[in-house]
């Protein structure tokens, strides 16, 4: 409560905790005013070119990734849908 914002990012992991995790923080952003929910799962469950695996994200999906979540510290919404280039970067290693 004595926070004025709150941000809570929900989870796209190729495992069975994913989706009542993803049910657990829903609900739970929702009894507190200040808090917003960064909603990766629906960012990045179409784009499998995020990731190298499935869980492990790469250049671009990073990129994504700290950028909703520094939308929604600012206060500020981006487009759920990665950018159109997203991918393009050639791959390099973990």
């Amino acid at each position: 409560a004595d926070r004025s914002r709150v941000v809570i990012v929900n989870v796209k992991v190729p495992r069975a905790w994913q989706d009542p995790n993803n049910v657990m923080l829903a609900e739970n952003v929702k009894r507190y005013p200040n808090a917003v929910l960064v909603d990766w799962y629906g960012a990045s469950a179409n784009h499998p070119e995020l990731f190298w695996d499935g869980m492990h994200l790469r250049d671009d999906g990073a990129r994504l990734y700290a950028a909703l979540i520094a939308a929604q510290v600012r206060g500020e919404t981006l487009p759920a849908d990665p950018p159109q280039d997203a991918g393009d970067n050639p791959p390099t290693q973990p």
